[in-house]
């Protein structure tokens, strides 16, 4: 059997390719932990309070919200990011994203509707407002990142993610739900 150049590639440089994929998990990793540290740079926001709640969805997500935004079986609005990989923030795939998401359709269109005119009028908000279709009312992709030094994806979290799930709560931290 002859093998194609990309099979014969892997073979002649099995011990590089085993520390890449090596150096692929470990990042992942670490792109998890950076993730998770969001929970202590909201934490130390002068706006964060006893009421909140900081939920990791996944390895690659995390998101909070309040307990008056829950209700007795399922939390109903959630601020966060998700998709946040390898593949989201330097491949090919779709950025991960930002987003303000509600749980149920009719959640949904009774929240949007006393909520949409806040975004609309809210000049840090209303490009990330899609209007009254799916879940989320808030989305805000992060864009695509290329030579990028550790410390600027330190502050992509620090600032970028942290600044967004900040303006979004403090958009609605007053709202209660009405079910």
């Amino acid at each position: 059997m002859i093998f194609s150049e990309e099979g014969s590639f892997i073979i002649n440089n099995w011990s590089t390719i085993e520390k890449l994929l090596n150096s692929v998990k470990i990042l992942r990793a670490e792109l998890a932990e950076l993730l998770n540290s969001l929970e202590e740079e909201l934490k130390e926001r002068d706006w964060w309070s006893e009421g909140l709640i900081f939920t990791r969805s996944s390895s690659t997500g995390v998101y909070i919200s309040t307990e008056q935004w829950t209700t007795e079986d399922r939390k109903i609005i959630w601020i966060g990011i998700e998709n946040f990989t390898l593949e989201t923030l330097f491949g090919n795939e779709r950025p991960p994203q930002c987003y303000l998401w509600v749980a149920g359709a009719k959640e949904k269109a009774k929240i949007t509707n006393d909520l949409g005119e806040i975004f609309i009028n809210d000049p840090h908000l209303r490009d990330y407002y899609p209007g009254k279709s799916g879940s989320y009312i808030l989305i805000k992709p992060i864009k695509k990142q290329v030579n990028i030094s550790d410390d600027q994806l330190n502050d992509l979290i620090k600032e970028e993610v942290a600044e967004f799930i900040e303006k979004a709560y403090l958009a609605i931290k007053d709202y209660k739900l009405e079910l």
